[in-house]
């Protein structure tokens, strides 16, 4: 599951750092009317693995009143559909952080009845650390500048 084997689309090749990985399988609810996982579903598989990733990051504190991340944009790209039955597993990567912006990419896998594992989905995020009182961008906090690498290697 190497992302070199993925890496064609150029818009998230930009170096990388894999930093989470989670699995989990498709519960039923998850379905839409056309038998597969509704599009919704997976924005909430980016951000169950993305709140995750931050808590350990930041010491299980993501914000106070004061500060905090906002989301600013997301984008997924659907290749296949996920059915029920289906063992999935979700990669968390980070690119470079900015001054006070982090971009998280993502990729699904999921094995469908009968199949092994093919990529379904990937998808990027852009956080943005923010005052919440002045409405203005922070600096990252440390946790996020200097997060650690779930494998020893940086992908391309």
């Amino acid at each position: 599951m190497s992302s070199k084997e993925v890496s064609s689309n150029t818009d998230i090749t930009a170096l990388r750092k894999l930093v989470r990985e989670e699995h989990f399988s498709v519960r039923w609810g998850e379905m839409d009317a056309l038998g597969h996982v509704n599009n919704v579903v997976y924005f909430r598989y980016f951000e169950s693995i993305r709140v995750n990733w931050l808590r350990d990051c930041l010491g299980g504190v993501l914000h106070s009143h004061e500060q905090g991340p906002v989301l600013v944009h997301t984008d997924c790209q659907f290749i296949k559909p996920i059915l029920y039955p289906s063992e999935c597993s979700i990669s968390l990567y980070c690119r470079q952080p900015g001054r006070s912006s982090l971009v998280n990419e993502y990729e699904i896998w999921a094995a469908n009845a009968g199949e092994s594992k093919q990529l379904a989905t990937r998808a990027t995020s852009t956080l943005v650390w923010v005052d919440f009182e002045k409405q203005s961008s922070l600096p990252l906090p440390a946790g996020l500048r200097e997060f650690k690498e779930l494998e020893a290697k940086t992908e391309q």
